[in-house]
């Protein structure tokens, strides 16, 4: 192995090494083998000394290259070998390796000058995988066989039809009063009536005495199998494109349409209304007893007795309008008439993505409507527990039931005697029975009464605060200053002021952003006033004595107006204790101190 031998290096304290720094050895990896030999004066140092090794940029100064790494040996005649490892740190430029020694546990001394290293390490770089020049490219080989024939294609289309022949002479017209014209045929000349022998009073006219079957049945196979064009120029004429008239003593109807098939999209009636205020279907009823204008329906375990599809893109519209000018009439009346299943009486569905798109819509027209007026109203007259009046679903995480109110009640609930005028239960961890949230400095709940909680669980705040009265430098009172009461007006609090005053009251809740958990004392004309906590953590203004704070010091009043400071005389702090410290403050330094408060 090629050797380099290095000058001696002489440290503060009369150390020296004799060192060699190694070729590089055969195999790939970043280890170099350091040899030296350490001088103690003009002696080989013995016994056992630790080393550390740095790989700097310069003799002197420059940047240190990698980690610093420490070796402990045991020398004889002064001589040593370690290994060292600088993983990336031999990319061509100069470096130098720093030496510290010690022995026990004196401290290191730095051996100088610096060594530098040479050709050997630095062969780490061409084993770094750095590539050479590519090759040229070898010559291209001889071309393989050639595959197999591919499948057929598929047949080509037909070719286009052949012109039709010309078309025969006309014969000569009958004595018919049909006019024949090519494949058509046509009557101008009266009526034309069916299964009646007297002159028909209509441009056509069908009399079916026969009791059942279909006076006229017309057939079709696609598009419109029967339609009516009825067109009026004429402003102030009533037109009907069909009239139908019912006359009997049995159940009849005016209008009875079938859709027959297992599949597609059928209507057994369509109608379609484009007049900017007409409608698309009109039914009027002027008999007495149970009558129906319209009357639906359907059969099919997944169809639809009546469905109303309105494709407008603008304007007021409706898919079904529905009124009443009875007082005691319904504009829509839907009902349930099985005694099993869930299926509603209405049934209402959007698609609509945007925001406050109802499937159901009630509105109470009046601004002066009745004290019971309702935009949707949901009756239960079951006389037992079981039942809803109204029920509200989703299965996202939206609202079931939403209420929206500008000063009157979203949402209204009356329970009479035993009764619960609005209900929730939760069926699971994390669900609410009832959940209410405000925004925009409102109230979340507001109960006008007695309130009964099993568990109350406060989430918003961490002190049971009451409001107080404040009559003397409201302005200045903050959240986090200690109070006092107020002897000269009963009921109030004003800033505390002198040490172990024992008129404390407590301090403001609110400081740094920890509001209070539950405030007490919301009296109508109390005026202004101030959350005075009376118990739990809150952030309270302190001056710290020279002691500082530690968490467990009692608190007391302090000479400065609002703050509190530790208690140092336990001889005054009785009745002028306001709790325990949950934080720390510096001595001598102003701040804010988390104080479990507990009134002593």
């Amino acid at each position: 192995m090629n050797r380099l031998l290095a000058a001696v290096l002489v440290a503060s304290a009369g150390l020296a090494v004799l060192g060699n720094a190694p070729a590089a050895l055969a195999q790939v990896g970043p280890e170099i083998t350091y040899q030296g030999e350490l001088r103690t004066g003009a002696n080989p140092a013995t016994g056992s000394h630790d080393f550390r090794f740095r790989l700097y940029t310069a003799p002197v100064g420059g940047l240190q290259v990698g980690a610093q790494l420490a070796a402990t040996r045991n020398l004889t005649d002064g001589k040593f070998t370690v290994e060292l490892a600088w993983p990336g740190a031999y990319t061509g430029a100069a470096l130098w390796i720093e030496i510290d020694v010690r022995t026990g546990a004196n401290p290191f001394q730095t051996l100088t000058p610096r060594q530098k290293l040479t050709a050997a390490p630095f062969a780490h770089f061409a084993l770094s995988g750095n590539p050479g020049p590519q090759g040229p490219a070898g010559p291209q080989g001889p071309a393989g066989p050639q595959g197999p024939t591919g499948a057929t294609g598929p047949q080509g289309p037909q070719g286009p039809q052949g012109p039709v022949g010309a078309t025969g002479p006309q014969g000569p017209a009958g004595t018919s009063p049909w006019v024949l014209n090519g494949n058509n045929t046509y009557y101008t000349q009266g009526n034309v009536g069916i299964g009646t022998s007297a002159n028909p009073s209509s441009n056509f006219l069908v009399d079916r005495s026969t009791l059942g079957g279909f006076a006229a049945q017309i057939n079709g196979n696609g598009g419109t199998t029967f339609g009516v064009n009825n067109i009026v120029t004429s402003a102030g004429v009533l037109a009907y494109g069909g009239t139908f008239t019912v006359e009997g003593l049995s159940t009849r109807y005016g209008v009875r349409a079938f859709m027959n098939g297992d599949t597609g999209t059928g209507y057994s009636f369509y109608t379609s209304n484009v007049t900017p205020s007409g409608r698309g279907l009109w039914a009027s009823m002027n008999g007495t007893g149970t009558t129906y204008g319209v009357y639906v329906s359907n059969t099919s375990d997944s169809g639809y007795g009546g469905y109303f599809n309105n494709t407008s893109g603008t304007g007021t519209t409706y898919g079904l309008y529905c009124e009443n000018n009875s007082p005691d009439g319904y504009g829509l009346f839907a009902r349930h008439d099985a005694s099993t299943g869930v299926g509603p009486a209405i049934y209402g569905q959007t698609d609509s993505t945007a925001s406050l798109a109802p499937a159901i819509h009630g509105v109470v027209v009046s601004t002066a409507p009745g004290s019971s007026s309702t935009g949707v109203r949901g009756q239960n007259n079951g006389t037992g527990g079981l039942g809803i009046g109204v029920w509200g679903s989703h299965a996202g995480t939206g609202w079931g039931v939403y209420g929206s109110s500008v000063g009157g009640r979203a949402v209204y609930g009356s329970g009479g005697s035993g009764g619960t005028g609005v209900y929730g239960t939760a069926f699971g961890t994390g669900s609410y029975g009832g959940y209410f949230t405000a925004s925009s400095g409102g109230t979340a709940l507001y109960v006008n009464g007695t309130a009964s909680v099993g568990v109350l669980t406060i989430r918003g705040g961490a002190d049971l605060a009451e409001n107080f009265s404040v009559k003397i430098d409201a302005e200045a009172i903050k959240p986090g200053m200690v109070v006092m009461i107020d002897s000269e007006h009963p009921g109030s609090v004003t800033l505390a002021s002198g040490e172990y005053n024992k008129c404390v009251a407590g301090v403001i809740s609110g400081a740094n952003e920890l509001a209070a958990g539950m405030i007490l004392g919301d009296f109508d004309g109390i005026g202004e006033s101030r959350p005075v906590a009376l118990t739990g953590r809150v952030w309270t203004y302190v001056a710290a004595t020279d002691t500082g704070v530690s968490p467990g010091d009692l608190m007391t009043t302090s000479s400065k107006l609002g703050f509190a400071m530790p208690v140092s005389d336990h001889s005054r702090a009785h009745g002028a204790t306001i709790g325990k410290a949950m934080s720390r403050l510096e001595p001598g330094q102003e701040g804010l101190v988390l104080v479990l408060v507990n009134l002593q």
